[in-house]
């Protein structure tokens, strides 16, 4: 069984809602492991709109990574996440798979880890909850050293993780 981590956010209607909701989804495909803490986050790309509950989760599963996009993109849709083309749009839930094992993935479906998780405190400071002494491959530079690159960006812990209902 691979440790995959996958990022789950929601800035439309009822955030908190949508997040169990996706877990009580993962759960029917994975075995959900762990789960970070949960914080709101401005939106990303300079855009008006709501702020983001963001949260991580750890999963299990033998799945290949392009099954496991296929299972989350189902889900974001059977949760009403409809994608219109527009990178930086409002959403119910977005679940992005950021690690998958130790691997380094970069093909024309799948890019893990994630591209963007470097760049974004709501990913880090959640993912480094889960481990503190987890790197990112293929460099396997600590999360922590990526951290304190972004520590500038405004996150606030609203909560702690639900555990698995």
């Amino acid at each position: 069984m691979k440790k995959i981590y996958v990022s789950l956010g929601s800035n439309i209607g009822n955030r908190l809602e949508y997040l169990n909701q996706a877990k009580d989804s993962l759960k029917e495909h994975f075995n959900l492991v762990n789960e970070s803490n949960i914080y709101e986050s401005e939106p990303v790309g300079n855009v008006e709109q709501d702020h983001f509950l963001n949260q991580v989760v750890e999963i299990a599963s033998d799945k290949g990574a392009g099954e496991i996009l296929a299972i989350t993109q189902g889900i974001e849709y059977n949760l009403g996440r409809r994608r219109n083309g527009n990178k930086w749009a409002p959403r119910e839930i977005d679940i992005d798979i950021l690690l998958y094992g130790r691997e380094y993935i970069q093909s024309l479906l799948v890019r893990i880890p994630h591209p963007q998780m470097i760049h974004r405190r709501f990913i880090l400071e959640p993912l480094l909850e889960l481990d503190k002494s987890m790197t990112i491959p293929p460099k396997d530079i600590l999360i922590a050293d990526y951290l304190k690159k972004v520590k500038d960006q405004k996150i606030e812990k609203i909560s702690l993780q639900n555990t698995f209902r």
